[in-house]
């Protein structure tokens, strides 16, 4: 295991609140509205490409991201923002990767619409997103 990782508790699943859901959902679903609506001005508007504007897109979501979990949704204000920010970006670049892989595959591969792929893949990464943030970084 990566030594940054290496304080990851799967017990921690057992101290999950319903708050603490609630608020990853909402903030969850803000982040979801700044990417789907940066993907429909950069895909519909602007003319870039899908896989193109997921990559230019990511920065920007990921430190609203890390804001809001930090934040709002683990309540943690202990100021580890190296530690943390660092497992944070480690995550949301392989997540970023698994985003790539499904534009790729689902649009140029399987010619599915863009947003049918962008839907399905932040469901996916949202559940792991949780899962990894609850265990590994905001502990």
């Amino acid at each position: 295991m990566l030594p940054l990782f290496s304080k990851v508790n799967p017990m921690r699943w057992l101290g999950t609140s319903p708050g603490e859901i609630l608020r990853f959902l909402g903030g969850g679903l803000s982040t979801s509205a700044l990417y789907f609506g940066l993907m429909f001005v950069f895909v519909d508007l602007v003319r870039i490409k899908p896989i193109l504007a997921v990559n230019l897109i990511a920065p920007c979501l990921y430190l609203y991201g890390y804001l809001v979990n930090k934040l709002l949704v683990f309540r943690n204000y202990e100021v580890k923002h190296l530690r943390q920010g660092s497992k944070f970006l480690i995550t949301q670049v392989a997540l970023a990767g698994l985003v790539n892989v499904l534009m790729y595959v689902g649009v140029n591969l399987i010619g599915l619409h863009y947003m049918i792929v962008t839907v399905v893949s932040a469901g996916l990464v949202a559940a792991l997103n949780f899962t990894i943030m609850k265990l590994a970084v905001f502990v």
